[in-house]
């Protein structure tokens, strides 16, 4: 059985058990895997029953010798297919993984879409909203804004002080004026490289990375309490900030 090392960690196999599969292509005594593979027989008696446990190796016996062949990757991703589903079906329904701005724009349509008076946690670096604001559109995102405002959703948030710096479109920055707002500040020599965003809203955690053009989100409550309770313990310790407030400043020194 040859496997490739993203096959081997997927089925979680140790290095011993891919040489012991790799030289078991044909059946061999447990002495003569010992001597091609050099590994001690104590181990192999131990991860020979693993194996067959598993489906990756067959143990036949013939002419009074015990011999172990390793099943091949095809015949065993036959029958190992009927129990993956069963496996990974929550977990999928949970995780859902996007890639290009389009779809990711999609977290923030989402969000646009709870109901009225919802609150929504957001933790912004200014390296990810600079990212943010170069690959997404200012229609797509004075959109968002808007419903945001119509919908009073409260956004509570850690960003940087200086994030209003990043903005440069006038239209954009009165889009986000006067939305209903809870902020607090990131410490400045914090998260100062980080292209990375998170967003929680309605159970579910967003975790975006506009640079490399990818997002993760999972729906799942457990999860969102736990991210939720760090984002607070770490808004607890940071100073208040008036972000309307810097805005209208901003707006008009524009």
């Amino acid at each position: 059985m040859e496997l490739t090392p993203k096959q081997s960690l997927f089925l979680g196999l140790k290095p011993d058990h891919v040489k012991i599969l790799s030289f078991a292509s044909t059946p061999m005594t447990i002495d003569d895997l010992s001597k091609q593979t050099k590994i001690p027989r104590t181990s192999l008696y131990y991860s020979l029953p693993y194996l067959a446990e598993r489906g990756f190796i067959v143990k036949q016996k013939l002419n009074k010798k015990i011999l172990w062949s390793a099943v091949h990757i095809d015949q065993y991703y036959t029958t190992y297919a009927s129990i993956l589903p069963s496996k990974l079906s929550k977990v999928a329904v949970k995780i859902k993984t996007l890639s290009g701005v389009s779809d990711m724009v999609s977290i923030f349509y989402d969000i646009a879409k709870l109901p009225r008076l919802s609150r929504v946690y957001a933790i912004q670096p200014n390296e990810s909203l600079s990212w943010a604001v170069k690959k997404v559109p200012d229609k797509d995102l004075i959109y968002v804004n808007k419903q945001i405002k119509e919908r009073r959703l409260i956004i509570d948030g850690l960003v940087h002080e200086d994030s209003l710096k990043v903005i440069d479109s006038i239209e954009l920055l009165e889009s986000i004026h006067g939305r209903s707002a809870d902020t607090a500040k990131i410490f400045n020599q914090l998260l100062q490289n980080t292209c990375a965003e998170i967003y929680l809203y309605d159970s579910k955690s967003a975790i975006m990375n506009w640079k490399e053009e990818f997002a993760v989100v999972i729906d799942d409550k457990d999860v969102f309490d736990l991210i939720r309770e760090i984002f607070l313990q770490m808004k607890e310790t940071s100073r208040k900030y008036d972000q309307n407030a810097a805005l209208g400043i901003h707006i008009a020194k524009k």
